[in-house]
């Protein structure tokens, strides 16, 4: 049984980590740009108005990184404290 100090071997897809950290950053990094850019093509750039669309494009692409990324990413781990020891759910 694993008990806390054990030590763990992780395994992670590197397709799937690739994917998982453009679902995690790339939509924050769209809003922050597209919030001023939609602003300016509105015509309704003065004042403090672009940054306010950066910072609600941000919030926004954050949300919606949030909920892509709530699935994870897949890791097989093996325990290294046995040789032969089979994890339920691994293959």
């Amino acid at each position: 049984m694993l008990e806390p100090g054990d030590r763990l071997e992780l395994q992670i897809d590197d397709t799937r980590l690739l994917r998982a950290a453009c679902r995690l950053y790339l939509p924050p990094v769209a809003g922050l740009l597209a919030g001023p850019a939609l602003l300016r093509v509105a015509d309704w750039e003065w004042g403090v108005t672009p940054l306010l669309g950066a910072a609600l494009g941000l919030i926004a692409g954050g949300l919606i990184a949030r909920r892509w990324t709530r699935a994870g990413v897949p890791v097989r781990w093996r325990w290294l404290g046995a040789t032969a020891t089979t994890v339920p759910g691994q293959s």
